[in-house]
């Protein structure tokens, strides 16, 4: 048995050398040695000063790297080292998100006096039994407003952790979808299993943290500047937190610059609006509208068109509107034909609508699950004409506008738990949005359109012994704005006189209720 000693003695030198990666960039790691058995040219003992090793001294291997063919050893030598790192950022991704989901965790059991309104169900065989392996406690949960629609920004976290550490689009989709459903089942385990928070979560948050990804992606890749850093650390505050706790270095680089100093293989369309009301003669509102499109197929990404959208409107007194809304569109395809470009893939993206009117708020969440996005541009001779248009399937939170009304002659005690207490029910349906130019040297006429139809859900209540009068509902929304203007090309501003309108319909039946409403402004806006 001595004889075999120092063998033994090797072998776990040898297993210790590659757990540690001990190994040099001019040694070789198992796979090579495997593949080309290269000649042994020597070896020597070293002192190990890694204080975790259990081995006083460390084996390094010597081989003659001359002998294998050349061009061999640099090519799987890079092969090996990148799935070294596919591993480690898959390994770290988990643990990011695993981290954030523990501490999420903590902080939900410790806010037990604000979260146990919401329990339902006991640490039990009984209980858990009803969540786990059956349909019993999946249902829309009782929660405000404000609360269910911020799970897409959840999810969008969830999903931007994954893309962060290398992961591609559907790894990220999953993660997200997995981080939610931990939550449902397993974190809140008192209550019941939320669908609204299933869909805005991992749907929702596909949409919010893929646009965060590709305009992180696409600032860090233009030239450095302050607007550029300061966007990309913005939409990419999850990569800039790796780079501060992990020393990651940027691998974005390129050398491509338009002439604003803008990543190149991306097409652009930034604009930053601030609007003045021709009722009031004051400034009203403000609007930042950032969309990305690889209508050359530059990059061939899953995502061929990013948007970012977010504006107000206000009057003396008050916010009269706010709305967010992040967008992509995947998996399609451009085709050229002589001066005609055209798109046509899916879309799906995530949309939050605040207005007031009526004395009271109009809340919309969509999450615009999916459905085609088309696009079709022309230009010839300083003429030219967009058009972008979508429509999607939808689930959203939806404000119904005839419930005030009906409360006020009818009993609302037995009624959809978030409509007798927060105005707003589940609903599915469909929307469209289209968005036209026409323009000509330095005049243009844009026109945009979006229109909602939403149904309510009938059961499934949080409280199902409670719902005696399970009534459906419906809503419309149409906006639509009209803008005609010029532009200064040299100076990259646009002048504009816009007329939006609105109008909203709400169905309790027999009662119908209606509101319009119209506005006139003028926009100065910076496009670049």
């Amino acid at each position: 048995m001595r004889k075999f000693l120092p063998l033994f003695l090797i072998f776990f030198l040898l297993l210790q050398n590659q757990l540690l990666g001990s190994a040099s960039k001019k040694e070789v790691s198992d796979l090579y040695f495997d593949l080309f058995q290269p000649p042994l040219s020597g070896f020597s003992l070293k002192q190990n000063k890694k204080s975790n090793s259990i081995f006083p001294v460390r084996l390094n291997l010597k081989f003659n790297l001359k002998k294998i063919e050349p061009g061999l050893a640099d090519y799987y030598s890079a092969s090996w080292k990148e799935a070294e790192q596919k591993t480690y950022f898959k390994k770290r991704a988990f643990l990011e998100l695993s981290t954030l989901l523990s501490f999420s965790t903590i902080r939900y059991w410790i806010q037990e006096s604000i979260n146990k309104v919401d329990w339902d169900y006991n640490l039990n065989f009984k209980d858990q039994s009803k969540r786990f392996l059956s349909f019993q406690a999946v249902r829309f949960d009782s929660n405000a407003f404000s609360l269910n629609w911020t799970h897409a920004l959840a999810g969008g976290l969830y999903f931007n952790i994954y893309r962060s550490n290398q992961r591609n689009f559907y790894q990220s989709a999953l993660a997200s979808f997995l981080a939610s459903s931990f939550w449902e089942y397993v974190t809140e385990f008192k209550e019941v299993i939320s669908i609204n928070d299933q869909i805005f979560t991992p749907i929702g948050g596909i949409s919010i943290g893929e646009v965060f990804y590709q305009f992180y992606r696409f600032f860090s890749s233009s030239r450095k500047n302050s607007f550029n850093n300061l966007c990309s650390s913005f939409f990419g505050f999850i990569s800039r937190l790796n780079q501060l706790l992990f020393s990651d270095r940027e691998k974005l680089k390129n050398e491509f610059y338009d002439q604003n100093g803008f990543w190149a293989n991306l097409k652009h369309d930034f604009r930053l609006t601030l609007q003045n009301s021709l009722e009031s003669n004051q400034f009203s509102g403000a609007l930042i509208d950032f969309q990305l499109d690889d209508a050359d197929n530059v990059v061939q990404d899953v995502t061929d068109f990013s948007r970012f959208l977010i504006c107000s409107d206000f009057s003396p007194s008050r916010l009269e509107q706010f709305k967010l809304q992040t967008e992509i569109a995947f998996l399609g395809g451009y085709y050229n034909l002589k001066n005609w470009k055209t798109y046509l893939g899916l879309g799906t993206s995530f949309e939050l609508r605040y207005r007031y009117f009526l004395d009271q708020q109009d809340r919309h969440a969509y999450v615009h699950l999916i459905g085609p996005h088309a696009g079709l541009q022309y230009e010839k001779s300083g003429f030219s004409y967009k058009n972008r248009s979508r429509f999607w399937l939808d689930f959203s939170l939806c404000n119904s506008l005839a419930i005030s009304e009906w409360k006020k002659n009818n009993n609302y005690q037995d009624i959809k738990t978030t409509l007798k207490d927060w105005n707003y029910y589940y609903a599915v349906g469909y929307s469209f949005l289209t968005e036209q130019e026409l323009a000509y040297r330095m005049f243009f006429l844009r026109g945009a359109l979006f229109f909602a139809q939403s149904y309510s859900i009938q059961g499934r209540d949080r409280f199902p012994e409670n719902l005696k009068n399970d009534f459906a509902l419906q809503d419309k929304r149409l906006e639509g704005i009209l803008s005609l203007g010029c532009s200064l090309s040299r100076h990259h501003l646009e002048l504009a006189y816009n007329r939006e309108w609105f109008q909203a319909e709400g169905r309790i039946l027999p009662l119908i209720i209606n509101y319009n409403q119209r506005r006139d402004y003028l926009s100065l806006s910076f496009r670049f």
